[in-house]
């Protein structure tokens, strides 16, 4: 209710339905009023189509100020509908040109749209009834430049720099806008003038090489990131380029080593270093040379972030694709702890568990991540799985069927798999038997729990034999799970 009462009070301060005295209002103006006073209820209470229906109904009957109009724009908007929105807040303008507040909507709904010449050109054409922003006039240049009109945009930062003096700041903006648009040349022509002006300015200097680099001028670009070097020895942009361009040709662990000195140096950023790393993580599987020195750079990482998720989950990856799995367990959940927004690390756990057959855990671990992610179907399926092995089987069943209402493909598959073992689980084997059934033949022909599930359901029958045959054929599909081990040992 305070959330109504103060939209209504917003909406009647932000707009005078009549203008007028109050007490000058007759009954039908009041009772429009009202009628106004139920759409906006209807709005706060994201009732969108009987908002639209009473603004509908009334929008002939209030003054020509376009508010009805605007307030419809805004409904379908919020609801992804653009070309109606744009209909709406066109009327809006057309009714009251005056109002800032509908023009600033429509160039919402353009940028929407990917119109970015029509929003580039509805800023421009009221740049001087904003305050001076800077900000707005790179967002119009940023539209221009999108809709490939690089000399309007160069143009409207023109205007901005008339404004002030001697700003570097928006020619560096100029030259990004042209580097974008792959004029290097005259990028290039840009950033020596300012070099003329700044000749050790090293942000400039770096936009130098970076041209270089674009235009595959390696051997200009070193000499700059040198020139670099010589004013700012530990500048981490010069480092990094000199130590690859220096690695270039050296195998992957040398290459990982000469970056053990820009790991170290604390100039460079967290997510830099991270980036240099991450495509060495997945080889360590393929190449156990680089285990030891990813190790090195995962030391060093984790020791100047110790809290950071990122660092901890870097951790996590290189024990686990060493082979290292029960450890990387504990790095994991320090990500988890400083960080719970990246769903990829609760999932990491749910596999581990679920290879370790660690029930307890995974239901812990699912049922959490359920909380925070509650439309994932794998924290579903994963809860499902766990309870259904920890012998909660109805408590299992439910969260499977959960998963069923967010699952496609063939994780819909998987999961009637699940749902089996838990019928067999029951004693339900007629049941487990018609979702088998049910499945696809190129999903089960090679998968070995479905083939797990087919010796169950024999065993439970007394085929033992039987049992063992399909039991057998799933591990020799590379289920090597313990539970199966055990059952063909009986």
């Amino acid at each position: 209710m305070t959330k109504i009462i103060f939209y209504i009070i917003f909406f009647f301060s932000a707009f005078s339905v009549f203008g007028q005295n109050p007490e000058l209002k007759d009954q039908s103006e009041v009772e429009l009023e009202s009628e106004l006073i139920d759409a906006m209820q209807y709005v706060v209470l994201e009732k969108y189509d009987e908002a639209l229906e009473k603004l509908r109904d009334i929008k002939d009957r209030i003054n020509d100020d376009g508010i009805a109009e605007y307030e419809m724009a805004k409904i379908y908007f919020s609801m992804d509908k653009f070309d109606e929105a744009e209909v709406f807040i066109k009327k809006a303008i057309k009714k009251d040109n005056t109002k800032f507040v509908y023009k600033t909507l429509l160039v919402d709904i353009y940028v929407k749209e990917k119109k970015y010449h029509e929003a580039a050109e509805l800023m421009n054409n009221n740049i001087d009834k904003y305050y001076f922003d800077r900000k707005k006039y790179y967002q119009i240049a940023d539209f221009y430049q999108r809709a490939k009109e690089t000399d309007k945009a160069i143009a409207v930062l023109n205007k901005l720099e008339s404004k002030t003096s001697n700003d570097t700041e928006i020619e560096l903006y100029k030259f990004n806008i042209i580097l974008r648009n792959r004029e290097y040349k005259n990028a290039l022509k840009l950033v020596n003038k300012l070099l003329k002006k700044s000749p050790s300015n090293i942000k400039i200097l770096e936009k130098k090489a970076l041209v270089y680099r674009m235009m595959n001028k390696e051997k200009d670009a070193e000499k700059i990131y040198n020139q670099i070097l010589d004013l700012d020895p530990s500048n981490p942009n010069a480092l990094s380029y000199m130590n690859a361009v220096k690695n270039f040709d050296r195998n992957e662990k040398d290459y990982v080593r000469g970056l053990i000195p820009l790991l170290k140096n604390e100039k460079l950023s967290e997510d830099k270093k991270m980036k240099m790393l991450l495509p060495f993580v997945s080889k360590i599987s393929e190449n156990n040379n680089l285990t030891d020195v990813m190790m090195e750079a995962a030391n060093i990482m984790i020791k100047q972030y110790p809290e950071s998720a990122k660092a901890n989950s870097l951790y996590g990856d290189i024990l686990y694709n060493s082979g290292n799995i029960s450890k990387s367990i504990e790095y994991y959940k320090n990500a988890l702890k400083y960080n719970k927004s990246n769903y990829f690390i609760w999932k990491q756990l749910m596999t581990i568990y679920t290879l370790n057959e660690d029930w307890n855990s995974l239901a812990e671990i699912s049922e959490n991540a359920i909380d925070y992610y509650p439309n994932q179907v794998s924290g579903y399926y994963y809860a499902g799985r766990a309870n259904i092995y920890l012998g909660k089987i109805d408590k299992g069943l439910e969260f499977l069927d959960e998963a069923l209402d967010f699952a496609t493909g063939k994780y819909v598959e998987e999961i009637k798999l699940m749902q089996a073992s838990g019928f067999i689980g029951k004693g339900n084997l007629d049941r487990a038997e018609d979702i088998l059934n049910s499945l696809e033949k190129e999903f089960t022909a090679n998968h070995p729990f479905y083939w797990e599930l087919k010796g169950d359901i024999e065993n439970e029958k007394g085929n033992l034999d039987k049992a063992k045959e399909f039991w057998n054929k799933s591990f020799e599909l590379g289920n090597t799970t313990k539970r199966l081990k055990i059952k063909l040992d009986k």
